[in-house]
């Protein structure tokens, strides 16, 4: 059978390699990774969904797949006629003479800038094959055109530019020669693949397209590793590969894709003993001992800080040896977890990603690459690779750190938008600090836990204080595979019982009501938080005068002051440097090595075995959630319900027989709270939400944990309906009010459609590209008001900040990617500025984009010498010289 050798699907210049062995090899990886990288139930799922045995099902899903770039067989991409003039090299030169003279058809009327994308781009032209009468058609429902959505998706968007002059284009160009071409590459494969007598689905659901869609994605690259590539090559020289045999070549190359994949994507390994590998020496507390039970479906869990919810968590994950996604609220959290997870997972051998913006200081990072073999070929642990160290791809991992924006892009109109729905369909996902999502998020996070309940991925949500009525929403979406309109409200008869752990099942293993949910109390340690409120006019000295009248009583204490804004947690900061005074602080507005050592000395003095004596930790909302530290006692800034008991949970941590000595007196944690009295002491928060916290606490003289955690929680919280109903609102509310409705229309404008049956092309156009208003509207996972940029300084004052760039700005456009000690360094000297100060730096002059010069990483980051007028202090971090 004609499988057309002449063309060609990848070219290194030298050597091109055909086009139908790269179906093959597509089709090979496809098994593979059905065999040993798809979850079990998602098998199960998709063949289900197309209407087959797993078996026929797994030969229908490789074909498929392999099929994907059967649009190559054209003119333009074959000539490679959409290349400029000037940029034509010699072998597309001798590519188009041979092609000429086999008697293909040559585009002969068009220039590079009159092809409609529609024929420029390949996965187009494929997809078209499904869809020979599109002006019939209409495309109304996606579900009947499934084998050209998942083609068509394979570059990452669901894009069909198919106007009036691309319809006409492609008549005239894919003609004579072209169409048998794709044809019997088609037939070819078919062949190859052992589809004699099994019948491909009319119609399949729109979930297991997006499936499909994001498998063919990775199947391609697996295919296109140059060194997967190169072994086809070598070995058809040697004869151990017969490119006229399909059949044979797919069969021989399923066990070399396995071991590919295993190398480059991973394939999780789960514990030997779980256990012991979580837990150590220590029995299973609380949530713990039920982990064991909870199997498929939503588990949530809301039990305070230090409860244990983490090892919770993978002590359920242990029931299903499959990937694992933790996700968390910040960087710092994130790197954190990866040190835990790292320890956790020592006596296993995993692929790993850690990803956020700063991923790339972390000490995963700062080991050469290694293949899952390990420099030995007998290392433990978790380590990188190159296939999953960028972009998506990370979220493939099968073990996985990140931020909680990785997994919301998922619900975001954005390029590879169903691959990391695949991603997240494959796994167990655990999202931690789920309080910390803002209404804004929230909407994406529904419309995300509505994915998995459809797919009947495990998902487990680990909180301390979470609303009733936002715990119930996220319920609602996993169980019926569909978020609540922002507009309606569960039913609040459903109350959150703190603490507790309930199992939801997904959408796709039941119809009926909440009755099918299982809920367990939970044991847990009681302790009292006292309360002492203070208003002040001016915040500041408030907690310094609290300081030093502790000071008096306890000097060993080990205190916390935290401040909402930077600008306060320096003031107290320079303070006690006057003094003289110890102290560490932490603040976002300090070069990442900087807060990289002072993190590091936080948690060797003051973790479960720092003996530190006599010290005051600084900081802002960064200690809520990033540390695990003990102190004896706290004064912090008026906060949000959920953030003030963040911050008390850095306090009596951990069970400490010194305590006695070093703060003789205390009966219970001690927690004082300062109101600033202007309207500057509200910032960052709102007014009105603060107001609402402050009218609880002051008149408490303790909280009571666990059993006033649940009321606090919910009187703080917003209940829109309510304040849209209220009359004689103050002000203050009607601002909270007007933020709270931003917030959600621009989360309803960002987020894309809802996963469902009805489904059109023009909805999976909308999956994958966002039509912007204005030019600066585009889909984000956090809603951003101020302008936030990372700066870099150089120059003579350098050598005083903590992890400084000590080169010049020269030398920072001469670092590469592929250089990760440099790279490190320079990102080290990095450090994030917005608002007002970044502003005034820009106003300064002197700082100034390194721009497109540099690598990916420093592109947009601001460089230039300390403008005058500020100053970074070695100890405290960058502050104006007026406010020092």
């Amino acid at each position: 059978m004609n499988w057309h050798s002449e063309l060609w699907a990848k070219h290194d210049g030298d050597t091109a390699y055909p086009l139908y062995l790269h179906l093959l090899d597509t089709a090979s990886a496809t098994h593979a990774l059905w065999r040993a990288w798809l979850r079990p139930g998602l098998r199960s799922l998709i063949a289900s969904d197309i209407g087959a045995d797993e078996t026929r099902a797994e030969k229908i899903v490789a074909f498929v797949c392999a099929g994907h770039d059967i649009g190559k067989a054209n003119p333009i991409f074959q000539g490679q006629y959409s290349i400029p003039p000037g940029s034509i090299k010699p072998w597309m030169e001798a590519q188009r003479k041979t092609l000429k003279a086999m008697g293909y058809h040559q585009p002969t009327s068009y220039t590079i800038n009159g092809f409609d994308n529609f024929v420029r781009r390949h996965e187009q032209v494929g997809a078209m094959r499904y869809i020979p009468d599109l002006e019939q058609t209409g495309l109304d429902y996606a579900s009947a055109f499934w084998q050209a959505l998942i083609t068509l998706g394979h570059h990452g968007r669901f894009s069909l530019s198919a106007t009036d002059n691309g319809l006409r284009q492609r008549r005239e160009l894919i003609q004579g020669l072209w169409p048998r071409a794709q044809d019997d590459l088609a037939e070819a494969l078919h062949a190859a693949c052992d589809m004699e007598g099994i019948e491909l689905p009319d119609e399949v659901p729109v979930r297991t397209t997006l499936l499909l869609s994001g498998l063919t994605i990775l199947a391609d690259r697996m295919a296109s590793l140059s060194e997967n590539v190169g072994d086809a090559q070598t070995r058809m020289l040697s004869g151990g590969l017969d490119p006229d045999n399909g059949s044979a070549w797919i069969e021989r190359r399923i066990p070399f894709f396995s071991e590919s994949i295993r190398k480059n994507l991973g394939i999780y390994n789960d514990f030997e003993n779980a256990k012991i590998s979580i837990l150590g020496e220590y029995s299973p507390r609380g949530a713990q001992r039920l982990a064991s039970g909870v199997s498929d479906g939503l588990w949530m869990v809301m039990a305070q800080t230090g409860s244990g919810k983490t090892e919770a968590a993978f002590l359920r994950h242990a029931q299903q040896p499959e990937a694992i996604k933790f996700l968390l609220p910040t960087q710092a959290t994130a790197n954190a977890m990866m040190h835990r997870v790292q320890k956790i997972y020592s006596n296993t051998h995993n692929v790993a990603a850690l990803a956020n913006a700063m991923a790339s200081l972390e000490e995963f990072y700062t080991h050469a690459v290694r293949d899952a073999q390990g420099e030995e070929g007998n290392e433990n642990g978790l380590f990188p690779t190159d296939f999953v160290r960028h972009g998506s791809a990370r979220l493939l991992a099968p073990v996985f750190v990140g931020t909680i924006d990785q997994a919301l892009m998922a619900a975001l109109p954005m390029k590879w938008t169903h691959l990391r729905m695949l991603a997240l369909a494959n796994a167990h996902i655990v999202v931690d600090e789920a309080h910390t999502m803002d209404y804004y998020q929230m909407i994406l996070f529904e419309r995300l836990i509505a994915w998995l309940g459809q797919v009947g991925a495990r998902v487990t949500v680990l909180t301390a204080t979470l609303p009733s009525r936002q715990a119930e929403r996220i319920a609602i979406a996993y169980q019926s595979g569909k978020a609540l309109d922002e507009s309606s409200q569960p039913d609040k008869s459903e109350p959150v019982l703190f603490p507790s752990a309930v199992v939801i099942p997904p959408s796709l293993s039941t119809k009926r009501a909440q009755r099918d949910r299982t809920r367990e109390t939970l044991d847990t340690r009681n302790y009292t938080i006292d309360v002492e409120c203070e208003e002040a006019d001016d915040p500041v000295q408030a907690h310094l005068s609290w300081l030093r009248t502790f000071r008096t009583h306890a000097p060993k204490a080990r205190l916390g002051i935290v401040l909402n804004t930077i600008d306060r947690a320096i003031r107290v900061a320079r303070e006690l440097q006057t003094a003289g005074k110890p102290f560490i602080i932490l603040h976002s507005r300090m070069t990442a090595e900087h807060r990289r050592l002072n993190t590091q000395a936080m948690t060797e003095l003051l973790g479960k075995r720092g003996d530190a004596e006599g010290i005051t930790i600084i900081g802002t909302q960064a200690i809520e959630a990033s540390l695990d530290i003990d102190l004896d006692a706290m004064s912090t800034d008026l906060a949000p319900a959920a953030s003030l008991i963040q911050r008390a949970g850095r306090v009596w941590r951990f069970d400490d027989s010194r305590r006695e000595l070093r703060a003789p007196g205390l009966r219970n944690l001690l927690l004082h709270i300062v109101r600033g009295t202007q309207q500057e002491g509200f910032a960052p928060y709102m007014e009105a939400h603060l107001l609402r916290v402050w009218d609880e606490m002051e008149n408490r003289a303790n909280l009571k944990i666990p059993e006033d955690l649940q009321e606090f929680v919910e009187r703080d919280e917003v209940d829109i309906g309510e304040l849209l109903q209220g009359k004689g609102m103050s002000d203050a509310s009607q601002n909270e009010l007007a933020k709270i409705v931003r917030s959600t229309q621009k989360g309803k404008q960002f987020v894309h459609c809802e996963i469902k049956e009805t489904l059109t092309f023009a909805d999976f156009y909308g999956l994958t590209k966002y039509d912007a208003v204005t030019e600066d509207e585009f889909p984000a996972t956090r809603l951003i008001e101020n302008d936030s940029r990372r700066i870099i300084f150089v120059g003579d004052s350098v050598s005083r900040i903590p992890g400084g760039w000590l080169g010049s700005k020269d030398a920072l456009l001469k670092v590469k990617s592929d250089q990760p000690e440099l790279m490190q360094k320079a990102m080290g000297a990095s450090l994030s500025v917005s608002g007002g100060m970044l502003k005034k730096l820009r106003d300064a002059g002197t700082l100034e984009p390194l721009g497109t010069s540099a690598a990916g990483l420093l592109q947009d980051i601001l460089a230039g010498d300390c403008p005058t007028g500020f100053v970074y202090d070695p100890c405290i971090g960058l502050m104006e010289i007026s406010k020092a």
